[in-house]
Order: C-alpha cells, then sequence, then structure tokens
C-alpha cells in the first residue's frame, strides 16, 4: 500500500487516476476497527473497503484454479473497461499499463 499511495496514487492522482483498495478476507468483517487501524497505520490517503460478499474473490479465484488470487492489480480504463490484470504487484508494468490511460 504504501508503494501504490507513493508511486502511483500522489503521481498520478491529479491526472485522473482512481485507485481503490479492497479487503476480502471475511474474517477482517468481523473486526472492522482492526482493519481500520491497520489502514491508519499504512496511511494511505485512496479509498479501501471491505468486501462484503466473496463474489470479486470468487471470480478472481475461479481465473487461477482455486489458488489465493490476492494480491491482484486490475486497470479499467475512463470506459470502464479491463484493460489489465496481474496476480502479483509489478510497479514498472503496472504504471506502463495506467500511463498511457490517463
Amino acid at each position: 500500500m504504501p508503494d501504490v499511495e507513493a508511486n502511483l496514487w500522489q503521481a498520478y492522482k491529479d491526472q485522473g487516476l482512481k485507485v481503490i483498495a479492497l479487503d476480502n478476507s471475511s474474517g477482517d468483517l468481523i473486526d472492522p476497527a482492526g482493519v481500520a487501524d491497520y489502514v491508519d497505520y499504512l496511511g494511505p490517503t485512496y479509498p479501501v473497503g471491505l468486501e462484503i460478499s466473496t463474489f470479486t474473490y470468487s471470480a478472481i479465484s475461479g481465473i487461477y484454479a482455486g489458488s489465493n488470487p490476492y494480491p491482484v492489480d486490475i486497470v479499467i480504463d475512463q470506459a470502464g473497461i479491463i484493460q489489465y490484470i496481474n496476480r502479483e504487484y509489478d510497479f514498472a508494468t503496472l504504471e506502463g499499463q495506467i500511463v498511457p490511460l490517463l
């Protein structure tokens, strides 16, 4: 999260980049205050939310034959079309996908 904050969100938010983080752990729904404390500790200024269903997790894990798909980076263009999905955080590639879309 700190890397995304510093190198993507802060660098490109004024050019129209939107960043949203989702926590899909059902255990975290039991203790949302713990998630809030963790987010406060990491300090992102972009939205962080809790997924209240397993729809997104199930849809993405289906792509990876049931393995844990997180972290996953998804780039969606301004028309709402998915342009890029990657299972592991790769800053250079992610930035290379984002910049031309801004």
